[in-house]
């Protein structure tokens, strides 16, 4: 499985630079590894693999992780002859939800072929054969890559065991046989279109690749409708089950997010803050930050001012309650106009971005993370199971049903933009969250 030469001694792998990266699905530490010339004196470019880190992976065992080989056609051209692309997002998801993992991004275009010789493998496939036979009719074996360079970076930073995101069982030999310990293998399951999916299955007949059950089965052909919910949790008993929920987690990100867009919040406003976590998890996190928390819901306030109250912080978070879209504040109120978990129980998103954009003007920070509907029912159930299956069936039922009337990433930039807030972006930063921030300008 290796792409030199018999002859050749494998060239040395050693960190040339890195740097944190932030993306649509969460914080990276991207770190590139450079294969060394063999002499003193080569002047060719080295190839470059990459790292791509979550958390604190130093020491870990069972750290999720993924071999990936580099997919020009699939990553930049968004080509739908591969599920090369949906693999890679796949694990970035997988790995930002997990909170810590690695993608080791290996620079093997075409299984080791290269990009040239892949395009050429693509056009004998244009022609009727198969990937497997399209590479052996170039005078290739099936599979040329080597991973040296993925063990050697896992080695570099230190994970004793990785949990690897594959289908593919040679890439668990493969890792094997240079030294790593593979503790498990958890399939990965993506979309298949009418191009891909005689790729997927002669991956799966000739070269043993393990798919999940149905997965080349039919995909459904529409996204899942938006159903709505009530906008206001009114009843004393939706609060109780709201409160508790265990979102300490998800505050604690959203506080440490906001802080890395608006690292000196003193004015902020936050719209539909429930039953007040976040200002209060703001507030410890900030010493001269006063947060006016609107919702409104007077149930969900009650039990805010309950725990500000034992915080001792009543003099520092105000809860009003009034609908986010009409508020009496105006433009230099609030340094910050912040909202966690509010867009998905409004009929109209672009009221309450119009809302937003009247109160931050053009300089105040903004900040809003909510939930983004999945494109299945299935994907929804997979969702509550994995977040909320030891909660209480109340929970449990306002979860499932916060799902389906969240908004798609689509959905929201249209809102946003046709609100008139400008100078925002817009990224998907879990496996069911958005996020729409702007600093202060």
């Amino acid at each position: 499985m290796s792409s030199s030469p018999p002859d050749a001694a494998p060239a040395p792998l050693a960190l040339y630079a890195e740097a944190p990266v932030p993306t649509e699905y969460g914080l990276f530490r991207v770190m590139v590894f450079r294969e060394q010339p063999c002499a003193p004196e080569a002047t060719c470019t080295p190839t470059e693999h990459v790292a791509i880190v979550c958390g604190e992976v130093s020491g870990g065992e069972a750290v999720l992780a993924r071999a990936h080989s580099e997919c020009w056609t699939g990553e930049a051209l968004h080509s739908l002859k591969c599920d090369c692309r949906e693999q890679l997002d796949h694990a970035l998801r997988r790995i930002a939800a997990e909170g810590r993992g690695v993608v080791l991004y290996l620079r093997q275009e075409g299984r080791g072929i290269g990009l040239g010789n892949k395009i050429r493998a693509y056009a004998l496939q244009s022609q009727g054969h198969d990937t497997v036979d399209a590479n052996r009719l170039l005078g290739f074996a099936d599979d040329l890559r080597s991973y040296r360079p993925a063990a050697e970076m896992l080695r570099a930073l230190g994970v004793r065991s990785v949990a690897l995101l594959t289908n593919n069982p040679a890439k668990v030999e493969g890792l094997a046989a240079e030294g790593v310990t593979v503790a498990r293998r958890e399939p990965v399951a993506v979309p298949v279109n009418e191009h891909s999916r005689a790729y997927l299955a002669t991956k799966q007949s000739r070269m043993g690749h393990e798919l999940p059950d149905g997965m080349l089965a039919a995909q459904p052909t529409t996204s899942l409708a938006r159903t709505l919910e009530p906008e206001a949790m009114d009843s004393d008993a939706e609060a109780l089950a709201y409160d508790r929920m265990n979102h300490d987690a998800v505050n604690a990100r959203f506080v440490d997010d906001l802080l890395a867009v608006h690292p000196s919040p003193r004015r902020v406003l936050d719209l539909g803050a429930g039953t007040g976590l976040i200002p209060l998890t703001l507030c410890r996190r900030h010493e001269g930050t006063t947060v006016t928390a609107v919702d409104l819901a007077p149930a969900m306030l009650r039990r805010a001012a309950s725990h500000v109250g034992e915080a001792g912080l009543t003099a520092r978070v105000a809860l009003v309650v009034a609908d986010a879209g009409a508020l009496p504040y105006a433009v230099g109120d609030f340094d910050a106009v912040v909202s966690n978990s509010l867009v998905h129980h409004v009929p109209d998103p672009a009221r309450f971005f119009r809302a937003v954009a009247s109160l931050a003007g053009d300089t105040a920070a903004v900040f809003v993370r909510d939930l983004c509907r999945p494109d299945t029912a299935d994907e929804v159930d997979a969702l509550v199971h994995r977040y909320a299956a030891d909660e209480e069936p109340t929970a449990r039922a306002l979860f499932h049903a916060s799902l389906h009337a969240a908004l798609t990433l689509d959905e929201v930039r249209d809102a946003a933009a046709a609100a008139g807030l400008r100078g925002f972006s817009l990224a998907r930063t879990s496996d069911r969250h958005w996020t729409l921030s702007r600093t202060a300008r």
